[in-house]
């Protein structure tokens, strides 16, 4: 009779334990996914709400996030990628854009309080839409990234020559993205 008690409890408490340990698997693996749309969400407001310039109007705002979206093909090494894109148009010059995002300075990184991610900004005629499964974002004609740096000379002070000659007196489209990721609790996909 000992036996046959033993082995029905030692059954039911593997049974108990197995059930224990998916039931935590599954409430970590919500709560994940939970958290990682919310700072991906916080990270895109930052752009989303950040003040227009003058005499602009926004055409769509996007955001893409995933596993693979920032490391590429070879993998992510655990991080989170996270891209946030506002497609605009304005009667602005290249350069008064230029130097309104300047004046933005860095953006927050995701799930952190510190300043470090620089807008890229993308011309009309010099953008592409990338399509993806996580969702589309913009890269250059060449498919490099475009900061906003990248149209000053090296002292950070003047915008380069070679962007001013196609000032314009009519609206132009132009694309402004910041692009981070961030570890992730747990890693569990």
């Amino acid at each position: 009779m000992d036996f046959i008690k033993k082995t029905l409890c030692s059954k039911l408490g593997m049974l108990l334990l197995v059930a224990i340990i998916l039931i935590v698997v599954l409430v970590l693996g919500l709560t994940n996914w939970t958290d990682k749309d919310r700072i991906s969400n916080d990270f895109a407001e930052q752009l989303f709400k950040y003040p227009l310039p003058p005499k602009t109007k926004v055409i769509e705002n996007e955001q893409a996030n995933g596993k693979h979206l920032v490391g590429g093909s070879g993998g992510s090494g655990g991080y989170w990628g996270v891209i946030a894109s506002v497609r605009l148009s304005t009667r602005l010059s290249k350069e008064e854009i230029l130097m309104y995002y300047q004046k933005a300075g860095l953006f927050k990184y995701p799930k952190s309080d510190k300043r470090g991610v620089e807008p890229e900004i993308y011309f009309q005629g010099d953008f592409q839409k990338v399509k993806s499964p996580e969702g589309d974002y913009y890269r250059d004609k060449e498919g490099a990234m475009r900061f906003l740096s990248n149209y000053y000379y090296e002292s950070g002070k003047k915008v380069n020559d070679r962007i001013l000659k196609e000032n314009h007196s009519h609206e132009v489209e132009y694309v402004v993205q910041i692009t981070s990721d961030f570890d992730y609790f747990l890693n569990i996909d």
